[in-house]
């Protein structure tokens, strides 16, 4: 009978990380199971055995013969090495692994924490979050007021009857031709805005006239009325109107009468108008209704 004997198991392990590549002769004290590679010119119980991997069984130093392909992680570097099959070198991982100074988090177990968060730390995925809420990250890499570099979705405003900015102060004259009553400039670009004043006459018997104004031209509709208590006008605006712009109404009495302007006020919600090249039909109200900056200075 042909008797077989089964390898020792130890010996199917050459995968497994060793200590360290360097030694050249054995260290005082092995544990059973301890690993190396030795290194050049070894001498004791490691002599003959230069680049071979070498594990403790207990007793003795037990040898594995290296072909080309074997590598195992050397720990006192923390690196793989791989045999090619003359000699050990450490393995070549670019493009395959992170480099070293790589820093993407911690490279750890999960903890909660805020190494990726873009509104908070900068990183090499993408550029800090400005923390504004109506900028978008655009293809070039930078942070672009939503409304208008993108040149996909813009957002403007919608005439309204909700009221964003008022001017109520009242404001009279006695002159018998258009006079300058109110004045509000535009802080941002404006498109489409509901524009109401309130007007009055001193005497039921004598018109009062006012009239919207931009830039001090005429753009709005004539309006008169002979009531002392005052009567609510308003206009809707489509045309966009420019940083910088005044919104005036101006104002004239007719006979001895004083005409009065006051309740300036500014009516819009935003709305995405347009997507592209293509137009709605009606505005899209968004959430986001922060007031345009306007500046009330009234003459």
């Amino acid at each position: 009978m042909t008797t077989y004997r089964a390898p020792n198991i130890d010996a199917f392990a050459w995968q497994s990380p060793v200590k360290d590549k360097d030694l050249t002769a054995p260290p005082g004290s092995p544990a059973k199971g301890d690993r190396y590679i030795i290194g050049s010119v070894a001498t004791g119980a490691w002599a003959t055995h230069d680049g071979q991997i070498t594990y403790y069984d207990g007793a003795s130093w037990v040898f594995l013969t290296m072909f080309e392909g074997v590598a195992c992680w050397v720990e006192d570097e923390n690196k793989v090495y791989e045999h090619n099959g003359t000699s050990w070198a450490m393995h070549d991982h670019s493009g395959v692994y992170a480099p070293v100074n790589q820093k993407l988090d911690d490279f750890g177990a999960p903890d909660d924490n805020a190494d990726l968060n873009v509104s908070i730390n900068a990183h090499g995925l993408m550029s800090k979050l400005p923390n504004e809420a109506m900028k978008i990250y655009t293809g070039d890499g930078s942070w672009a007021e939503f409304a208008a570099s993108a040149g996909l979705i813009h957002v403007y405003s919608n005439a309204g009857a909700t009221t964003r900015s008022s001017n109520d102060t009242q404001k009279s004259t006695t002159s018998s031709s258009y006079a300058k009553l109110k004045e509000t400039k535009m802080g941002e670009p404006v498109k489409g805005v509901r524009i109401k004043f309130t007007l009055r006459t001193s005497n039921i018997n004598y018109e009062a006239y006012g009239r919207i104004y931009r830039n001090g031209v005429a753009v709005g509709t004539e309006r008169s009325t002979t009531s002392t208590g005052g009567e609510e006008f308003y206009e809707d605006f489509d045309a966009a109107w420019t940083t910088n712009d005044l919104i005036q109404v101006y104002a004239y009495r007719t006979g001895t009468a004083t005409a009065y302007v006051l309740d300036f006020r500014f009516c819009y919600d935003r709305a995405i108008r347009s997507m592209g090249t293509w137009n709605l039909v009606a505005g899209l109200v968004t959430t986001e209704q922060t007031a345009y900056v306007m500046t009330n200075q009234d003459p």
